[in-house]
């Protein structure tokens, strides 16, 4: 998410005046609201009050209540850290939109802004729901379709429609929301690491053939231990493949350990080496379509981040994309390019 602004002044001068002409024009009704008010006053005026949010689209529902000064996921990842920086932007986002100007009231033109109810298929929006620590409900509306305009300042905007107005409305201000866990949460699988800080990595199968590139220094590159000598790499960064994915390396999903459990006979061991001394160790295993990674260990930096948070690591496991798997189980033959017959 964007960092949120509030609209200033002037800009909701330029949003009265643009939205006061587009009323003229248009045969709808608009007196029950007021283009430059906020579009959701009770989050505007009472953020602090907000004790639970859900997101849903067509294919992902997550949510997220507050846990004393933090925020954690629900349901089967209950207690689950949420990122105060993405629930914060999504709060500020929710509080800062303010009404530019009435919509259709046709629901069969609602799937043009992306309005229409989230179930429906192939629906392109997000609902998202937010409630007090009474159960309250403080905003339940449908987030839909960006907007880029000119209203004074330049302006974002969104199409959105709340679930008790039988009107759409464009609204301005930065807003976004994401229904999927990965868009709540700190994605990085290993935080708080560095290309540059892995020295030497090892990534060991379980038919026994190991997988080691290292280095002395971290402006160099990786040198594959064992390296045929005939051969050729694929590409020339190859070999600091495995260091880059240990820092980019984001989640798809999350799982409770219980529900994806290690098996030696197919999980890949990686352990990664930094040049402060510490030790990184991974297990990545298939099952079936599914890919995930378990983290066993991790740097001290790594393990600071999850404690300031209150995270766990190893209760979890890591859901990734085939392409990312493939990327840290890489064996030699892979890396190498296949010898002339």
């Amino acid at each position: 998410m964007k960092p949120s602004t509030f609209v200033t002044l002037a800009a909701a001068t330029g949003i009265a005046v643009a939205a006061a002409v587009a009323a003229a024009t248009l045969e709808v009704d608009n007196t029950a609201a007021t283009a430059g008010e906020p579009f959701l006053p009770k989050i505007a005026g009472g953020m602090n009050e907000v004790a639970s949010i859900t997101i849903q689209s067509n294919t992902a529902t997550t949510s997220v209540r507050r846990d004393g000064d933090n925020w954690v996921l629900t349901g089967d990842l209950d207690g689950y850290p949420a990122s105060p920086l993405e629930i914060r932007d999504l709060l500020v986002g929710l509080g800062d939109i303010r009404r530019l100007e009435p919509k259709t009231a046709l629901p069969d033109r609602f799937v043009k802004l992306q309005v229409n109810d989230v179930t429906e298929k192939d629906a392109l929006g997000e609902r998202v729901t937010v409630k007090n620590a009474s159960g309250e409900i403080m905003a339940d509306l449908i987030v839909g379709k960006a907007w880029f305009g000119n209203v004074g300042l330049d302006k974002t905007g969104r199409y959105v429609r709340a679930m008790d107005e039988d009107r759409a409305w464009l609204v301005v201000g930065d807003l976004a929301a994401g229904a999927r866990v990965r868009d709540v949460v700190n994605a990085k699988i290993v935080p708080v690491v560095r290309e540059e800080d892995i020295r030497r990595v090892t990534v060991s199968h379980p038919d026994g053939e190991e997988v080691i590139v290292e280095r002395d220094m971290p402006t160099k590159r990786f040198v594959l231990v064992d390296k045929p000598a005939d051969r050729e790499f694929r590409t020339p960064t190859t070999t600091a493949s495995f260091a880059k994915a240990l820092q980019d390396m984001t989640l798809e999903n999350i799982l409770p350990a219980s529900a994806a459990p290690i098996d030696d006979d197919k999980a890949v061991l990686m352990v990664a080496e930094t040049f402060t001394g510490e030790t990184i160790f991974l297990r990545i295993q298939a099952d079936g379509e599914r890919y995930f990674v378990a983290v066993e260990s991790l740097h001290k930096a790594g393990r600071d981040a999850d404690e300031a948070v209150g995270l766990k690591r190893g209760d979890w496991r890591y859901l990734v994309p085939k392409w990312r798997y493939d990327d840290l189980t890489k064996r030699m033959e892979d890396m190498l390019v296949k010898p002339a017959s």
